[in-house]
Formats: C-alpha cells, structure tokens, sequence
C-alpha cells in the first residue's frame, strides 16, 4: 500500500495566526507539508510560528509560491475546499471509490 502525505496549501491566508492555527492540527495529526500562495502579511511571520506552538517546524519548513497554478503543479489530484460562496463550475466527486479505480 502506497503511503500518502498530503500537502497542505493556504491561498492568500489574511491572518499569520491562521498559518500558525494550521501548522498546529497539522502536527497534532502527523502532517508536515506546508504551501502557502500569496500571505497577506508576507512571509515569514513570528506571529505564525508563535501560533504554531509545536507545529514550529512545519512553518519554518513551509515553502512560499506567488501563484497557485506554481504551487499545484506537480500534483496530480488537487482537493479544494473553502468557507466561501464561490460561482466556478468545476468537476467533482461525490464518490470516493471512483477515484480508487483511476490510480489517484
């Protein structure tokens, strides 16, 4: 069985806090990957490590890209979520066991 480490990646996150918030329950649940795409306060941020409490690490390692497009590009399966109301058609998935049969 293939091990899988998602990465997570923040676009245009508003607050270091959030970036520090998610570095946390990333390490509470063994993730360590950390993309961000365009942070509003720019990048590094104390304000984020700080928030991080034991997800240090994972801010200190996250990498910085100035377009998404440059931060999903060696991806092969990309899943979106967001709080917002967005008026985009894309192509989802309602059933999970259909992308187990393409290989994702």
């Amino acid at each position: 069985m293939k091990n899988i480490n998602p990465t997570i990646i923040l676009v245009r996150p508003q607050l270091p806090e959030n970036i520090g918030m998610t570095a946390r329950v990333m390490d509470n649940f063994g993730l360590s990957k950390l993309y961000i795409v365009n942070p509003r306060d720019g990048w590094p941020s104390k304000i984020a490590e700080n928030s991080a409490k034991h997800g240090k690490d994972i801010i200190k390692k996250a990498k910085n890209f100035n377009s998404l497009n440059e931060a999903v590009s060696k991806f092969n399966l990309v899943i979106a979520t967001t709080n917002r109301k967005r008026f985009l058609t894309k192509k989802t998935y309602n059933n999970f066991s259909d992308l187990k049969k393409k290989n994702y």
